[in-house]
């Protein structure tokens, strides 16, 4: 009988210490972030735009991307180098001021060494010009989930939480951005 309870409880064990790191990678690893960080237009997308008397009642933009080489992203406080592609969807919500749109993208990590992790999130955006220096900032919040990761990453598909997303443009008068121009992105999501 206590040889059978000691087999039962070292089996417990066993168990319990083959899946606590995976439950433990899944709790820890829920924050993901980098800094300010310059990024390029890689895709201007599509935009489409309905103005009446100069006032907007229109604005879809349809898949812009932005991306950078070398970004320190934190994985749950570690950094690591990566390569970032940064999707982005924003449609105009009517009779809003300041400007505040529906937005939608996705982004993908690339790791140094192969691994990977994509992030989908939807949120609500302002949008901020001003006019004398010409510098156009973007504000993002809303809701991500992981959707693809492997390597190293695997374990953290499916994670939920929230995001915050700031794209700052600085831009010249009469000049609209091009692939190529540059624009100053900051992202942080912390997983529930």
């Amino acid at each position: 009988m206590k040889r059978s309870m000691l087999r039962i409880l070292s089996m417990v064990l066993a168990v319990t210490f083959a899946v606590l790191p995976l439950a433990a990678s899944r709790v820890n690893a829920a924050a993901i972030d980098f800094p300010n960080t310059t990024f390029a237009i890689t895709t201007l997308g599509d935009l489409t735009l309905v103005l009446k008397e100069g006032v907007p009642q229109a604005i879809v933009v349809r898949g812009q991307e932005l991306a950078a080489n070398g970004v320190n992203v934190g994985i749950n406080g570690i950094p690591y180098p990566a390569y970032v592609l940064l999707g982005s969807n924003l449609t105009l919500l009517p009779g809003t001021m300041p400007l505040t749109f529906e937005h939608k993208g996705m982004i993908d990590f690339t790791l140094t060494g192969g691994a990977m992790i994509s992030l989908k999130y939807t949120g609500s955006a302002t949008k901020d010009v001003d006019m004398v220096t010409h510098v156009k900032t973007l504000n993002s919040y809303g809701d991500f989930v992981v959707t693809n990761g492997t390597g190293v990453l695997a374990d953290l598909v499916g994670i939920k939480g929230t995001y915050t997303l700031t794209l700052v443009c600085r831009g010249i008068p009469g000049m609209h951005p091009k692939v190529g121009s540059m624009v100053d992105v900051t992202f942080s999501a912390k997983g529930m």
